[in-house]
């Protein structure tokens, strides 16, 4: 997909009357095409968006040359909820949006949710309401609904894989974990899309599991609940990213 939008931003390009050659656009796999432009002595900085694995590889080959790099390499980012809240719901509902959005493909996306114990029961029942409401009553078509399909069948498979991991550490499903089956006859052909069902996770080791320390990249969030402050940052940092994080409070 993301090969295509390039494409798409060409027609934007010469749209607005950018001279051609200004911006160069060059397609093709990492190996052959990446590493070719990243070792070119003519390329001076380099912007990478992308997997963990691409971003060590272009740091190891790029850094002896002294380029300037910039690398966002995905985050499993925590969303920090203390229980100084007076308006829970939209607290609630602010969680629910940077869970979910894009079906959860962004790097940004709080993929794990941290809630102080005292609230955490009410949390998590209205974080599986406005889940409802906000996004699985309103998957399908993109083009007119507010939850769309993932990327690509292969990356469905992934995000499953993920869910099924989460089963076997122990994790309880409270929402979402499959695929929707579109039942009208207008939306039957969906079914050959890659959706998947807003997936709420509980009861799984903040510390140690896998689903809840990895990036999965998709519509797939776990719910843990902490004591105190330093047991919040704990949970946070026991992950090898550290893109990005925010933290629900009245109080700073």
């Amino acid at each position: 997909m993301t090969p295509m939008t390039a494409y798409f931003l060409t027609d934007c390009i010469l749209e607005a009357g950018i001279p051609a050659g200004v911006i160069n656009i060059v397609q093709g796999y990492g190996k052959e095409c990446g590493e070719s432009l990243c070792t070119h002595a003519d390329v001076a900085v380099i912007s990478f968006t992308g997997g963990t694995v691409t971003g060590r590889r272009i740091s190891s080959v790029a850094a002896p040359l002294f380029k300037r790099l910039s690398l966002e390499l995905g985050g499993k980012n925590a969303t920090i909820v203390f229980d100084d809240n007076h308006d829970l719901d939209a607290t609630v509902q602010g969680a629910v949006r940077a869970a979910f959005a894009n079906q959860g493909q962004i790097c940004l996306c709080g993929s794990r949710v941290l809630i102080h114990a005292s609230i955490y029961e009410q949390f998590v029942q209205r974080f599986v309401h406005f889940t409802k409401v906000m996004f699985t009553s309103k998957i399908g078509d993109p083009l007119r609904s507010g939850f769309g399909s993932l990327v690509s069948l292969q990356h469905r498979e992934k995000v499953e894989s993920y869910v099924a991991i989460a089963r076997q550490e122990g994790g309880k499903i409270l929402l979402g974990g499959k695929r929707p089956t579109f039942e009208k006859d207008d939306e039957k052909s969906l079914n050959e899309g890659a959706f998947y069902l807003p997936t709420i996770i509980t009861g799984l080791d903040a510390m140690k599991s896998r689903c809840a320390t990895e990036e999965i990249f998709g519509p797939v969030v776990t719910l843990h609940a902490f004591e105190t402050e330093q047991q919040a940052i704990e949970i946070a940092n026991a992950t090898e990213y550290g893109l990005a994080g925010s933290v629900w409070t009245k109080d700073l």
